[in-house]
């Protein structure tokens, strides 16, 4: 969408902070808790690390009061909040990741979830009999 805009570079960053020269060809970030650190110094980078679990808490309550079953609704906070800050990653990537898959997420629960809803709570259900299984659906 932005052609002209620059890459974030990690390893620029890095090279900057530790001093070692990173190859072109090698990402190595050393996170947002460094990041936030250098930038704040101890008593400021808690303040980013309280917005980062403020909004993973945000992301989380979203999910959990949708109107859909507790199975659905802890599989889509978990994997919203699961794969994003991992601690070697940039603040700006990080953010940015977090954002795209909360509202992906939230897109998907909206309406992509109802398509298949009644496909899943009706091949799902497994009714035991003494002596017998049955598939229901």
């Amino acid at each position: 969408m932005f052609p002209d805009k620059a890459a974030l570079d990690d390893s620029k960053i890095t090279t900057a902070l530790t001093g070692e020269r990173i190859d072109a060809d090698t990402s190595i970030g050393v996170g947002y808790m460094a990041e936030a650190q250098v930038d704040f110094g101890f008593p400021g980078l808690l303040l980013p690390m309280l917005a980062i679990g403020f909004m993973l808490g945000l992301a989380t309550e979203y999910f959990m009061t949708r109107p859909v079953s507790l199975l659905v609704r802890q599989a889509f906070a978990t994997a919203t909040s699961f794969y994003v800050f991992f601690f070697e990653v940039d603040i700006d990537k990080g953010l940015g990741a977090f954002i795209v898959g909360w509202l992906a997420m939230a897109l998907i629960l909206k309406f992509g979830y109802p398509l298949i809803a009644t496909w899943l709570n009706g091949a799902s259900r497994i009714y035991v009999i003494p002596g017998k299984r049955h598939l229901t659906g």
